[in-house]
């Protein structure tokens, strides 16, 4: 196939928007270029190529079906059979909504693209599905929890109601959902801002960025999911041992916690190109990579709070830190854009971190938190300083080299002494 040369001009007279939103004048610019369209068998086409003069190669459509457009075209065929969408019925000529680009003029391409879809789709499932869907989730685990216990652990179950239990239940648990429900606000309220102070291509960015952090915030949570009941069992008996549980899952986190930082920030381009991710977010992630290792040392605090029945205090500490987001997020998005929300969002979590350990300091007991796991920094920093070395090279190459120094730095500078590895054995073994 032979490529296309293709040059574009943009005229000085001509104002174009930045990803701010600012008109500013251009000067006349001249790019040769060559596109390159690969096609199938068929006419369709797969890939739009730009390659430039220096040889390098751009692609601009990618249609072939990858492991990641598989997985989005079966996505898709899910949704549509369970929502039961019917294909739409076009009643319009083909030739109003079909357009010869080579031969229209320039106003009716303009008119055409910015034109309301031709019919709209008759959707059969409403925003209620959604309800029913989750109240589906939380049935089935709540009759899993049921065989369990009954068939599982051979106790009896017996199904009453106690007014007395459930009212003293809604009192203790109110203070702990509000406090998440803040805590939800506030992890929403940047999208909210920038939607308001920018435009949503500017919150696309953004969001793309945040997708790498959601991608692990599962983690903490589920392993203080685990370790919260014996916190609960330990603070209503021995709070020194609780003292100590509270120091190993600090410890723990930040093991896991640091390399992710680390590696997310360092390797933040060659992760957004190996997802085909959007070339702006990288700014955004490394500057929120930093608010992984917060996020994973601050679920130590927040869990054990509740097991020494400080929901109250979280609840405060969560007021606390929506008004620090929505201070930083006003002040930094409208000059700095989305760069500014991420910077909010991981001030948000030293915030966050600030009071949690404070709390704790004031309830429980003093953490030292850069000498309990100056170790684990060294070793994240070493792995830090590796991997920035060896950062061109391919991603997985790079992790598996980061994890192998990683994991050196921690044997070799004894982060862990022999009860921590112990502890590490015993969740490996699921014991």
């Amino acid at each position: 196939m032979q490529p296309l040369r293709g040059d574009v001009e943009i005229d000085p007279a001509v104002s174009i928007r930045d990803s701010e939103t600012r008109l500013r004048p251009e000067r006349r610019l001249v790019l040769h270029a060559d596109l390159v369209f690969p096609a199938d068998d068929d006419g369709r086409l797969l890939r739009r190529i730009r390659r430039d003069p220096d040889g390098r190669e751009v692609v601009l459509i990618d249609n072939r079906l990858g492991p990641g457009l598989a997985v989005g075209v079966g996505v898709g065929l899910a949704a549509g059979v369970i929502l039961g969408l019917a294909a739409p019925v076009i009643t319009m000529p083909r030739e109003r909504y079909i357009v010869d680009v080579s031969a229209a003029p320039v106003p009716l391409l303009y008119e055409t693209l910015e034109a309301p879809p031709l019919v709209a789709i008759e959707r059969q499932a409403t925003w209620d599905a959604f309800l029913w869907v989750y109240s589906a989730s939380y049935l089935f685990t709540c009759l899993f929890a049921f065989g369990v216990i009954r068939w599982g652990w051979h106790e009896r179950v017996t199904i009453r109601l106690d007014a007395a239990f459930v009212r003293r239940l809604l009192a203790a648990g109110l203070p702990l959902a509000l406090a998440f429900t803040i805590t939800i606000i506030y992890a929403q309220l940047d999208i909210v801002l920038l939607q308001l102070f920018k435009n949503f291509q500017v919150v696309g960015w953004y969001s793309a960025a945040n997708k790498y952090i959601d991608a692990v915030a599962w983690v903490p949570q589920s392993a203080m999911g685990a370790v919260f009941p014996a916190l609960s069992l330990l603070a209503a008996g021995d709070r020194r041992r609780l003292a100590f549980a509270y120091e190993k899952s600090y410890k723990m986190l930040a093991i896991l916690g640091l390399p992710l930082a680390v590696g997310l920030g360092v390797t933040a381009e060659s992760i957004v190109h190996a997802t085909r991710g959007f070339e702006q977010s990288i700014p955004a992630l490394r500057i929120l990579a930093p608010s992984v290792a917060l996020l994973f040392v601050n679920n130590a605090f927040i869990y054990t709070l509740t097991a020494i029945n400080r929901q109250l205090d979280f609840t405060r500490l969560a007021l606390v830190t929506l008004a620090v987001n929505v201070v930083l997020n006003l002040g930094l998005i409208p000059p700095y854009g989305y760069l500014g929300a991420a910077a909010a969002s991981t001030l948000t979590e030293v915030a966050l971190f600030a009071g949690g350990w404070w709390l704790l300091r004031r309830h429980l007991a003093s953490l030292s938190i850069v000498r309990s796991i100056a170790p684990v920094l060294a070793s994240a920093a070493i792995m830090g300083i590796v991997v920035y070395s060896f950062r061109t090279w391919p991603l997985v190459v790079v992790i598996i080299i980061g994890a192998a120094v990683y994991l050196t730095g921690l044997l070799g500078l004894r982060a862990l002494d022999p009860e921590e590895w112990s502890i590490v054995r015993s969740g490996f073994r699921g014991r």
